[in-house]
């Protein structure tokens, strides 16, 4: 007798894997962490001048600022009331300290220019002295204002 011969095994039919589902486990978030107060570096800024309290009143404040080629030079015109009987040499301090005061209050200034009137005087007469705080060519020296370990002060005595 002649065997059949065994059928050929038939491939199975392919099956498609399925993607295994997975459950999504809820993220449990930490509580918030309570806000603390932002603490900034300290600006390291040198200090030309001494500060303390200027025995003056700053009667008008103006900015003079100028920009020439891309160069720009902040300016500030002060005109400052000082007690009666003030001296040359106390009015050269009172000009440094108005101008520290200003540059912590303002920000970074590059020239100051500060006219003082005696108590009483009128404002449209002769001010007792001038204080110019520049870069070392003066009050329109647009080269020199990054360093203002160079600036000097320029001071205009009136005599009456």
């Amino acid at each position: 007798m002649v065997k059949p011969k065994p059928p050929k095994p038939t491939p199975a039919p392919a099956v498609k894997a399925k993607p295994v589902e997975t459950k999504k486990t809820p993220v449990v978030k930490a509580a918030p962490k309570p806000k603390q107060p932002e603490v900034k570096p300290a600006v390291s800024r040198p200090i030309f001048f001494p500060v303390k309290t200027c025995p003056c009143r700053v009667y008008k404040r103006a900015d003079n600022n100028i920009s020439i080629d891309n160069i720009r030079m902040a300016r500030r015109e002060l005109t400052i009331i000082v007690p009666r009987r003030t001296n040359f040499e106390q009015l050269k301090s009172l000009f440094s300290c108005v101008a520290e005061k200003e540059r912590l209050e303002y920000g970074d200034l590059d020239a100051i220019w500060i006219t003082a009137y005696g108590e009483g005087s009128s404002m449209d007469g002769l001010p007792l002295a001038y204080g110019i705080w520049a870069p070392i060519n003066g009050w329109d020296d647009f080269n020199h204002t990054k360093d203002k370990s160079l600036y000097r002060w320029d001071y205009r005595r009136i005599t009456k």
